[in-house]
């Protein structure tokens, strides 16, 4: 993977999304690329490259949100779990 590579993922990650347990969003991540690429882009390769990630990426919190629309609220059903992943591992699933 190239540092190219890194940065065009790390920019194209949304500054919408909900943070990971750690509570760093995709704004942070991008910050820390201005200031830390060489590091960051070493951390992201060597996750690639060793088919690993750290365990502390693997860490989410699922989250039970509403489905629109549905009639009864009272039922499971009515409700879907999104799991908020860490910012950082998202970058090396792109």
């Amino acid at each position: 993977v190239t540092k190219q590579e890194v940065e065009d993922a790390i920019k194209s990650t949304s500054n919408q999304k909900a943070p990971g347990p750690s509570g760093l969003s995709n704004g942070v991540v991008k910050l820390v690329w201005q200031f830390a690429s060489r590091e960051l882009y070493c951390i992201v390769a060597a996750s690639i490259h060793h088919h690993s990630l750290p365990r502390q990426w693997k860490q989410c919190v699922v989250a039970v949100i509403p489905k629109p629309g549905k009639p009864d609220y009272s039922k499971p059903r009515a409700y879907r779990p999104i799991a908020l992943l860490e910012a950082i591992s998202k970058i090396v699933e792109i």
